[in-house]
């Protein structure tokens, strides 16, 4: 749904940051509109906490992170997809420098080409001299029952973020925590989400707490994603995309697919090549 993105500054810190987000956006022709106090509140009447302004962005959507998977491994599975779940790869097979295929709990599968898109876990599958120097960033999230349209867009500032689904879930969120492979959920996590959304809007305190829940999130040491082929023949890389990584899956697949089947660079992959951590 294309039912744009409010991100709120409510300091002049954040005004400025936003300031300049906001100019090479639209450099690079994307819309941004910049909203007064008083038109937050006019657009968006439950954004009730004082602020300095806000940047709407028009044109962003968002997605059911849940439904949308669902839906595609059921249209995996009507293209003719081999769909492994539950089934751990163990390690790469590699000879004489070109990829032969990949060793599972489950037996070898042999193929010519082989894509690691395996997120927070691309570095723990490696085979020298690839190197894939991703760690996991934990994000803790929330969920609540609120009433439909309490929000008509994304509301985001600095410290919390809200989407509402057409049912009137509210989905709430989000950490950025540095701590290995552990997905538990803490007390100072969701207090600093809930903090955050309470400097945004008081009309939570109507909604039902539904669920709580962690993620990882693959993490590059330069922020970006690493996404081609990698020094041995035949291996790609599709990982690093962070908290970006449903938004980006589909040009990713695209380029790679291009890079793969069409033997050419769609778009510009340099930036994040395998081959820049070795």
């Amino acid at each position: 749904h294309q039912d744009g993105l409010l991100y709120i500054a409510a300091t002049a810190r954040q005004e400025q940051v936003m300031s300049a987000r906001a100019a090479w956006q639209r450099r690079r022709g994307l819309r941004v509109e910049r909203w007064s106090p008083a038109q937050v509140r006019r657009r968006e009447p439950n954004v009730d906490r004082p602020v300095r302004g806000g940047w709407y962005f028009p044109t962003e959507a968002q997605v059911d992170n849940v439904r949308l998977m669902d839906a595609l491994g059921r249209a995996c599975r009507a293209s003719g997809v081999t769909v492994c779940e539950e089934t751990a790869v163990r390690r790469l097979l590699i000879r004489k420098g070109t990829v032969q295929g990949i060793e599972t709990a489950r037996g070898t599968v042999r193929a010519p080409c082989v894509v690691s898109c395996l997120g927070s876990w691309a570095s723990l599958l490696e085979a020298p001299p690839v190197t894939l120097p991703v760690v996991p960033a934990r994000g803790q999230m929330m969920a609540f029952q609120g009433p439909k349209g309490l929000f008509r867009s994304a509301v985001m500032s600095e410290r919390a973020y809200v989407v509402q689904r057409r049912d009137g879930r509210l989905i709430v969120g989000s950490t950025i925590e540095f701590a290995g492979f552990d997905k538990s959920l803490t007390l100072d996590g969701m207090h600093g989400i809930l903090c955050g959304l309470r400097c945004l809007s008081s009309a939570l305190k109507r909604c039902t707490f539904l669920d709580a829940w962690t993620g990882l999130r693959p993490c590059a040491p330069d922020g970006l994603p690493i996404i081609g082929p990698t020094s041995i023949d035949g291996l790609y890389a599709a990982t690093g995309h962070f908290r970006h990584g449903i938004l980006l899956a589909p040009v990713t697949a695209a380029a790679l697919t291009d890079l793969i089947v069409r033997d050419k660079v769609s778009c510009g992959l340099s930036a994040f090549s395998p081959t820049r951590f070795s």
